[in-house]
């Protein structure tokens, strides 16, 4: 595995969906991993290069559900989780953080799908 697309791919889903979703576009990545929405509706003109992972809370001030539906429409092959919780939820301080235990097995089930190590011959 390239260290660098790795290391793109988790700073793009530390800085929330707008960064996952404009990365998946321009840098060459394997995924894409996006939790919240902020900004998010900037960047649904882009067409990603690689699969992308949304987490959404349900009650997340700033991933509306019309934002959600926009992402779905936007990114149709995209897999989009919506979780009972609301704005940073994978955030382990926050009350709502156990809806992260689903969001965070989920991550790992899609990295170990799409960033597996390059072989060699």
């Amino acid at each position: 595995m390239s260290a660098p697309r790795w290391i793109a791919c988790r700073a793009a889903a530390a800085f929330r969906c707008s960064a996952s979703a404009g990365a998946a576009a321009e840098l060459n990545l394997r995924g894409a991993i996006a939790f919240y929405g902020t900004r998010l509706p900037t960047y649904l003109n882009l067409k990603p290069k690689c699969p992308l992972l949304f987490h959404f809370g349900k009650t997340d001030p700033n991933s509306t559900p019309e934002i959600i539906e926009q992402v779905r429409k936007a990114f149709p092959s995209a897999a989009t989780h919506i979780y009972e919780a609301g704005d940073a939820f994978a955030n382990d301080v926050r009350p709502a953080y156990n809806e992260a235990t689903t969001a965070r097995a989920r991550t790992l089930d899609f990295l170990a799908k799409h960033h597996k190590p390059a072989t060699t011959h």
